[in-house]
């Protein structure tokens, strides 16, 4: 009515809302179908609570429920019921005690096995009822096939503050005296608190990686325990408690105590507990060595010994009530899943049949179940729906309950529509209801109860046959309700004329296998045949309204079956793929895997699917199991682990293996889950390891040495759906990466102030995808790092390398730097992903370094006290001990001796500094020859004067040069040459007496000879002015000369004319000594220009090159010139 009397522009925003244009018609219907689901559930939540659950009332527990393993064994089984009953009346009164009288268990209900019912193992004085009990067990009475022996231990899965799964209870704990009754209410009492509230142990485990049994606090090495010398069940919470220690029960509850925790559950925080904590602060609370020293055991008037009931489990009892009020198609697809609904429920159960629509009525009266009647039973199920008719199921479900009567059952309600109807409320204390929603993904339903368990399957545009999902749903409920689980083994699809394949069966998996064919018309089926591991072939298969089946009554063979199908040749493929599914009941030892419930939620309300994967009573590790979720809000696939990182698995090997549901929907509404699992190639199953003994559990993993391999399994389950409150419209990634919890310290490195950190790499979204990068921050306080503080108040620590991020649950590591020295720093960690949401502070790791000391002073003390005794009379004196003088006395002279060799050195290093300073420049002379003069290719700059000055001094005399040049006297500036200012006598005074000293007969010219050859040579050449060129030639027959035009570049420089260009000289500085050549000079003549200044021409006029040519750049050495007397290198010996 709404949508008719909207304006067309909210018609049409309804449209767009659907993200599609439909009629208005269309929008109507689809209206109303939500509107009538909504009041169907709203009618479930009033009128039902959740059956069989603990109640807290008046503060006691009622309803606790305790059921003894089907496969117990009988032996011992009095006694061990009578101590059960000691044990459990013990650890109320005790737990009365330990909450100030809050808390104590009223009654109890105990489920005996079918095996049990022998008089031998009948209580005493106790009445036995026959009901069909359908709840959970809050503890359960196991064999010794757990990993712990004989330790009590409890299922926990739901994090901090949530209520476990179940307390699992040896049945060799209950075989005691009377002696250890104490010891074991402690025990009990501890798993209670656990189980109930949530809590966990409070002191590390050995050999854990996450809580270890010590840890690093700054640089010492502290025992992980948050209280120290508590001798009770928890750390006392009226003494000093370390919320940092990384327990099990601070990482996980955020440095809350155990009983701080309990104290804040729903249950204790009443009125009574307001007044506990504000009014009697006085009042005294009793822990465990309390209760030992005082025996406060005895009870109150207000508490009285605990009620129990026992009860034999009968057949149980189903109720199916369907709403027969939608199309055609749906409900084919509902009655075929009814068909193995019907097929599935065991031998002597009893079913009864209710159909809705305008009114309800019985099809079916309450009839066992046989294998002869199955197939009557399910020709009373309507062929075909009623369309366009409003359904009351509240109507049916009114029926339903007056049907079942008070022996209770179990209700399925199974709707392809939704419903109206009057909602009051009704009794449904004693049975439980499935609900089955199967409509299509544009109406979804668009509120949640919260109240019994949703099942919803959605019609879809897609080829996926909604039949397997529907089968999967009723295999669920059964499984929920019986003791010997059905398990689906095997599915595939297929699209063709003919096709075939395999599947295995297990050893422990292969009662009552089942083969099915499922298709849009049977009649399009040639053949279908199925053969087992021996090659028997089965060809008498069971054609019905769609379905064809084989089953295998009894026990099958074990191993890889195979099978054919064939379609008509004429026959179209049909529309929807068809499907070949196998199922088997799983006998004791069988893998079966179980969804825990519906979805939770952590303290954040992140949603979280919980998969339970067992042999027998032995968590199955090493599996791999995946989920798919899907729903008006759209699909996503997930991997569940079983990592013990508390985010959000909380124990590892416990066989539980859990994942988030990231922020992915669209739409608000319920979700369907189905889940894979399989053998993930090492799959084991943990047993009881009795070569170690553990006296409490658990720490974040459950590992034994003794496991077996599971061999090859498959499983496919369709669990409870869950509602999708908060929608993601946009498609945006608004999930955060979850929390780190291993946080730690590995190394620190002293010296370079470093410290080493090791963690588990979370996922970008939750637990899935992979992290963009880390932030870690620092601070003396650790309030700092709070949620609230963290960015505000922590110190932003920089890695010295880069983290490379890696995938979930990947190892990572990072080094980063310490503030200071002598300061207790607590680090945190964050993540982020690639949108930038940020996940929560990961717990805190503390470390400290001490400032390194080199040196050390002695205290006042100790220095006067060392006076003292060497001053005292009569002491004795360092003088007189030998030893120590041999040892100064040979340190003093050792270094008295490097000193010594220190100083002789410096003096010779120095002299030949001198010396080197003082060395006149080697002569380039040989005996008997002349210098040759040439341009060596390396030459050393020496000063200005020397052969420059003296061709300065020389006569410029036409007519006579070189006789004058000869006579004239040696003046002061000729004879200092030497680069250090002193003079050399040239002997170029008449009558000088100096000498050439030599032994060489062949040195036979002195000075004299030789300026006399000098001279006779000069005049040869001015003779011979004409014929100079030829010679010069006939003089040097074997000189190689070149040449060149000394105005220009030469083409080739010579070695022996030209220098190279390093040296950097020009080219009319380029020298040809022709009297060089013509004197054959030495060859080791090094000369002496200056590389950078032109000498003065020679003032005799007949100076001709080689060639010829007037050299005007000529650098001879006359006799008697500073030049010419240096140093001259002889083949001699020196006496």
């Amino acid at each position: 009515q709404t949508v008719e009397r909207a304006t067309p522009h909210s018609r049409a925003l309804v449209c767009r809302v659907e993200t599609c244009f439909v009629k208005k018609s269309e929008v109507k219907r689809r209206v109303m179908l939500s509107f009538k689901m909504i009041l169907l559930l709203m009618t479930l939540s009033i009128v039902s609570p959740l059956y069989g659950a603990v109640t807290f009332k008046d503060g006691a527990y009622s309803g606790v429920q305790i059921k003894i393993d089907e496969n117990l064994p009988v032996e011992n089984c009095r006694e061990i019921l009578k101590n059960l009953e000691e044990v459990v009346n013990a650890s109320s009164s005790l737990f009365y005690n330990l909450t100030s009288g809050q808390a104590w268990i009223r009654d109890v209900i105990i489920v005996l096995p079918e095996t049990w019912k022998k008089a031998a193992c009948q209580p005493g004085r106790q009445i036995v009822t026959i009901e069909d009990n359908n709840q959970k067990a809050d503890i359960q009475i196991t064999e010794n096939y757990s990993i712990l022996g004989d330790t009590p231990w409890t299922l926990q899965t739901k994090g901090c503050g949530f209520q476990g799964e179940r307390i699992n209870i040896p049945r060799n704990f209950l075989i005691f005296n009377s002696s250890e009754l104490l010891n074991k209410s402690e025990k009990i009492v501890k798993e209670w608190a656990k189980y109930q509230y949530g809590v966990f142990e409070e002191s590390g485990f050995s050999h854990d990686p996450i809580y270890p049994p010590s840890y690093t606090e700054g640089n010492q090495t502290a025992v992980n325990t948050a209280c120290v010398g508590s001798s009770g069940l928890f750390c006392p919470r009226d003494g000093a408690y370390n919320k940092y220690a990384p327990t099990k029960q601070n990482v996980l509850c955020g440095g809350r105590s155990a009983w701080q925790t309990i104290f804040d559950s729903h249950d204790l925080r009443e009125a009574a507990v307001d007044s506990y904590f504000n009014v009697h602060e006085d009042r005294q609370v009793y822990n465990l060595a309390q209760q030992e020293s005082t025996q406060q055991l005895t009870t109150e008037d207000s508490v009285k010994d605990t009620t129990f009931r026992y009860v034999e489990l009968s057949m149980s009892r189903y109720v199916l009530v369907l709403d027969q009020t939608d199309d055609t198609e749906r409900w084919v697809n509902i009655k075929r899943s009814l068909y193995r609904f019907i097929d599935l429920l065991p031998e002597g159960s009893v079913l009864s049949i209710i159909t809705v629509g305008e009114s309800a009525s019985v099809a079916l009266p309450p009839t066992i179940v046989t294998e002869g009647k199955r197939e009557g039973l399910h020709g009373r199920i309507p062929r075909r729906g009623i369309e366009d008719m409003e359904a009351c199921v509240e109507c049916g479900v009114e029926l339903a309950i007056d049907t079942l009567g008070d022996h209770g059952g179990n209700i399925v309600i199974v709707s392809g529509s939704n419903s109206t109807g009057h909602a009051h409320p009704v009794n449904l204390d004693k049975n439980r209801v499935f609900t089955i929603s199967y409509t299509s993904r544009d109406s979804p339903i668009a509120n949640s109860t919260n109240e019994g368990t949703t099942y919803s399957v959605y019609e879809t545009d897609m080829d996926d046959n909604p039949s397997s999902s529907l089968t999967e749903v009723f295999i669920d409920i059964v499984n929920n309700i019986e003791m010997n689980q059905v398990q689906k083994i095997f599915e595939s699809e297929h699209e063709a004329h003919e096709f075939s394949g395999t599947f295995y069966v297990e050893e422990n998996t292969r009662t009552e296998v089942t083969v099915t064919l499922s298709i849009d018309d049977e009649q399009k089926i040639e053949s279908f045949e199925v053969k087992d591991p021996s090659g028997k072939q089965n060809i008498f298969s069971k054609f019905e309204d769609g379905l064809v089946i084989f089953r295998f009554p009894g026990k099958s063979e074990s191993g890889i079956w195979t099978f054919n199908a064939k379609l008509y040749d004429d026959t179209a493929l049909p529309s929807k793929k068809m499907t070949i599914d196998v199922t088997a009941r799983s006998e004791g030892n069988g893998v079966t895997v179980t969804t825990m419930g519906s979805v939770t939620e952590d303290k954040d309300h992140n949603p979280i699917i919980l998969v339970n994967i067992k042999q027998g009573n032995n968590p199955v590790v090493g599996a791999s199991v995946s989920a798919k979720v899907s729903g008006p809000g759209g699909n996503i696939e997930l991997a569940l682990k079983d990592t013990g990182l508390g985010y959000p698995d909380v124990t590892s090997g416990d066989g539980i293996y859990s994942a988030y549901i990231p922020m992915f929907a669209r739409y608000v509404g319920y979700h369907e889950i189905k889940i894979r699992a399989e053998n993930g190639g090492n799959s084991l199953v943990y047993k009881q390891d009795t070569s170690k003994t553990r006296a409490r559990c658990c720490g974040s993993q459950m590992i034994s040495t003794n496991g077996d391999p599971t061999g090859k399994f498959f499983r496919y389950v369709t669990g409870p759906s869950f509602f999708i409150e908060k929608s993601n419209f946009l498609e945006k990634d608004i999930t955060p990466p979850s929390r780190i919890s291993d946080f730690q310290i590995i190394s620190t490195n002293i010296s370079m102030l470093r410290v080493n950190f090791s963690w588990t790499a979370p996922g970008g979204d939750f637990d899935a995808g992979q992290v963009e990068k880390y932030e870690i921050r620092c601070h003396p306080n650790p309030e700092q790092l709070s949620e609230k503080n963290f960015y505000e108040k922590g110190i932003l620590v920089h890695p010295t390398e880069p983290i490379i991020t890696a995938s979930y649950e990947a190892n990572q590591t990072a080094e980063a730097g310490i503030p200071w020295t002598n300061q207790m720093f607590y680090y945190a960690i964050v993540s982020f992903d690639e949108a930038g949401n940020r996940g929560p502070v990961s717990n805190l790791v503390s470390v400290l370094i001490a400032e390194l000391i080199t040196t050390t002073t002695p205290s006042p003390s100790s220095l006067s006290h060392s006076l003292e005794q060497d001053l005292r009379l009569g002491a004795d004196s360092w003088l007189l001990d030998k030893k120590q003088i041999y040892l100064i006395a040979g340190i003093a002279g050792g270094v008295l001796l490097v000193i010594t060799i220190f100083v002789i050195i410096m003096l010779i290093k120095a002299k030949k500094e001198q010396h080197k300073k003082t060395k006149d420049v080697l002569d380039t002379y040989e005996a008997g020859f002349y210098p040759d003069i040439k341009i060596s290719k390396t030459q050393p700059k020496i000063s200005s004067d020397g052969v420059y000055d003296w061709l300065d001094a020389l006569p410029r005399s036409e007519s006579s040069g070189i006789e004058n040049s000869s006579s004239n006297k040696c003046t002061a500036n000729r004879q200092k040459v030497l680069t250090d200012g002193s003079t050399l006598d040239l002997c170029c005074d008449e009558g000088s007496s100096c000498s050439r000293p030599t032994t060489s007969t062949d040195d036979s010219i002195s000075n004299e000879g030789y300026n006399q050859a000098y001279h006779d040579s000069n005049k040869d050449i001015e003779e011979t002015d004409s014929n100079n060129k030829s010679q010069y030639a006939a003089g040097n027959e074997n000189a190689n000369i070149n040449c060149i035009d000394s105005t220009k570049t030469p083409a080739n420089k010579s070695f022996d004319l030209y220098h190279s260009n390093d040296n950097q000289l020009d080219n009319h500085l380029l020298v040809r000594d022709s009297y060089a050549q013509n004197f054959s000079r030495s060859q080791q003549y090094h000369s002496f220009k200056h590389q950078h200044q032109r000498a003065p021409a020679y003032t005799n006029p007949h100076r001709y090159g080689p060639c010829g040519d007037i050299d005007t750049h000529f650098q001879g050495y006359g006799p008697n010139k500073t030049g010419f007397e240096q140093k001259k290198k002889r083949h001699e010996s020196v006496v």
